[in-house]
This record gives C-alpha cells, structure tokens and sequence, in this order.
C-alpha cells in the first residue's frame, strides 16, 4: 500500500512524466507487461524458455500473484494470497525457480512465504509459511545444489529475533532455528568460496559474521549504521561482494520526501571499512570500462565535482565480478534509471537506460549469459504499468 508520502510522490511523478527522456540504444527498447495497482517492481527470474516476472496484484474478487514473460501474458499462479509484497525469486532444480514473499493471512500477521513454480508458469509447490510470528525483513542465498538458505527476523519488534531454515531444490523446507535476537535488517551473500556472511543492523552499529548451519561465527562490528532523523525510515539494507571488497547500501527515505543512498565499502582480505556515507557519481564521456557482463557500451564512472547524487539503488544480489547498480537519478528536467557498476571498492561505470518515474528501484537480474535486465512499475496518468528493459539482443 502507498502511505500519504508515497501519494505525494505519486502526484509529483504524474507531473513530470510528460517529460521524460526517450530510453536509449544502449540496450533495447522499454517493454512493458502489465499493470499494477501499487508500486512494488517484480521479481526477475532468467530460465531456459525466457525471463520470468513475478508481481502482486488483485482482480475483481480478490488478491492474485501473477507472472508473465516477454511472450507469455500475464498469469494467475495458483498460489493464495492476501497481502503480498517483498516478492524475491531464485533458481530451483529442473530449470524451476523459488519464490519468497511476505504475506499476511486472514486474522494472521505479516509471515514469510515461499513457493516454487516452472517456466512456464505453472506453481508447482506452495505457498508454505515459513515463519510463525509477526515478520519483518528476510534475505535468502541460492546453494549450489538449487535450493536456498533464507534467514529472517520475526518476534516483538522491540526484539527482534533471527531465524533460519533452507529449502531444497524441489522446494521442501527444513525446520525453522533459531539464531541470534537483537537483529534487524539481515542481508545475506555467499562469497565466491562458498561461505554465507550475514550482515545485520543493531543500535547503531553494523554487525557481520559468518552463517554455518543454524551458527553465527566470527561476529563483529564492521562499521557504523546511517544515522536517521525524526521521520526518517530505512526502506531496505543490503550486501554484495565483487572479488575484493563487500558492499553494504542503505536505502533512505528522508522526513521531507527526498530519498538517498549510502554505502560502505569492505575489503575482503585486511578488514578496513568506511563509514557510510551518500553514493555519487560523475560520468566521463570521454572513456569506456569493462564490466565483466554483457551489458554493451559502459562509460566510466567516478567520483568529485558534478556528481549525481543516487534516489534509488537495488544491488544485483551475491557475488560477482563487478557489482551493477539499478539507480535512479533525478536530473533538472527528468528522473532516469540506469545502471551504476562498482569494482575494487570504487565507481567503476554507468549506462543511462530510460526516463522513468518510480518510487521504487528497479529489480535487476543476470541470466547465466551474463545479459542483465531491469523491471518496474512506471507510474502514469491511467495507473502504473510494468516495465521492462533488457540488454539481451532479442527479448525471447
């Protein structure tokens, strides 16, 4: 649901969204795939017989969770729901894939759900309810065998206790454990060795260590967590990791309407942090980088005078060989969505995709060709549309 600021945003959107710049040819065109009555983006899901989009909505009778590809239309998995939204979606077994969302049954609190459904739209297990008290945040890593370890807080939200399980490649969970209390804002990665580093928010501090089974070990203090003003509100946290550095992101919605994001880079070997601090780059049109993905031409990316400022950011999730960005800027005439790299603790590129007007950052995806694609809720005159953009040379 949007709250009255998100309204206010909404309003401010409608207004410029009769200026916003055509998207470009550095990927192709802007594809969209449905419509939304909220602004929640979909989940993403590359497979075998085409990208998958994942999103809630609600028809004349009740709340549905719908999918859709490039060439599939939009359809009704068979998964109930009420309330959806947090929806994440990750490779199962067979060419399947997981879903995760946060839901909230009749005369129940918010609980985490999962799913698993095929490429061809099909629901296959689910929904399973895998928390049973009041939940608040979650993060999932994929595991090498298709299933996943998923962690999540849920408890008096004065206490808020970290639980754990994983779910197998066919979709069967585990039993929940119980890990730590005092945590909030878990983020989870799993680093080229394949070690789980879970990251958490607590009274100030930002708190890592090393997720074995249903243990945390190694666990310190990293840095320190972005200082909030009355009316301030961390709408999501998150960690990821190139082959040298960690990097944490917050993303902020101020008390006056006006959202930023801060970053903290980690190395990987040594242990030095920085404090969190507001991410901005300057593009240098002069010069091109390599990104590791299929992403066509980058243009390099720095820091220092004229820089631009980030709205919105979503990480590309885990591990990669530079870590893309799905941002949104607001420039003096439109607001636009591309994507920012980072590598070796630095800015390394950025792709100005399309004029887009949002209130959430797209989600990103890779398939495993390395091609990448973002997904949205454009906001417009008659409603919010889904959109789509992709830097696969055919999109199906």
């Amino acid at each position: 649901m949007i709250g009255a600021r998100g309204w206010l945003f909404a309003l401010i959107g409608l207004l410029l969204v009769a200026c916003q710049p055509p998207a470009t040819d550095v990927w192709g065109p802007v594809i969209n795939f449905g419509t939304i009555q909220h602004d929640q983006p979909p989940a993403i899901m590359p497979t075998s017989q085409g990208t998958v989009f994942v999103w809630s909505d609600a028809d004349a009778t009740e709340a549905r969770l719908y999918a859709a590809t490039a060439r599939k239309p939009a359809t009704i998995l068979a998964l109930p729901t009420t309330i959806s939204y947090q929806h994440s979606t990750y490779p199962a077994l067979n060419d399947n894939a997981h879903l995760l969302w946060i839901d909230q049954p009749l005369d129940e609190g918010p609980r985490l759900m999962a799913a698993t459904y095929s490429p061809d739209l099909i629901a296959l297990t689910g929904p399973i309810k895998l928390s049973r008290r009041d939940t608040y945040h979650y993060a999932a890593a994929s595991l090498p065998d298709g299933g996943l370890r998923i962690v999540w807080t849920s408890g008096f939200i004065s206490e808020p206790t970290l639980y754990t399980l994983t779910i197998d490649g066919m979709g069967r969970p585990s039993f929940a454990e119980e890990v730590r209390f005092f945590v909030t804002h878990p983020a989870l990665v799993r680093d080229g060795r394949g070690d789980l580093w879970l990251f958490w928010l607590w009274e100030g501090d930002v708190y890592r260590g090393r997720l074995v089974d249903t243990a945390l070990e190694d666990v310190e203090v990293v840095t320190s967590d972005v200082a909030l003003q009355r009316g301030d509100y961390l709408d999501a946290f998150y960690a990821v990791m190139d082959e040298t550095h960690t990097y944490l992101l917050w993303q902020v919605s101020r008390a006056d309407g006006s959202w930023d994001v801060q970053w903290s880079i980690g190395t990987k070997v040594g242990d030095v942090w920085t404090p969190p601090r507001p991410l901005a780059f300057a593009v240098d049109p002069e010069a091109t980088v390599q990104t590791g993905f299929n992403s066509g031409t980058v243009q390099a990316a720095r820091s220092g005078s004229n820089a631009n400022l980030l709205q919105l950011a979503r990480p590309l999730p885990g591990q990669n060989r530079s870590v893309p960005l799905s941002v949104v800027t607001q420039g003096e005439e439109a607001t636009t969505i591309g994507v920012l790299y980072l590598q070796n603790g630095a800015l390394l590129g950025y792709q100005s995709l399309a004029g887009a007007t949002v209130l959430r950052a797209p989600t990103i995806a890779a398939d495993p060709s390395l091609y990448l694609t973002l997904a949205w809720g454009q906001l417009g005159p008659a409603g919010t549309t889904l959109n789509f953009i992709t830097s696969q040379p055919d999109t199906e």
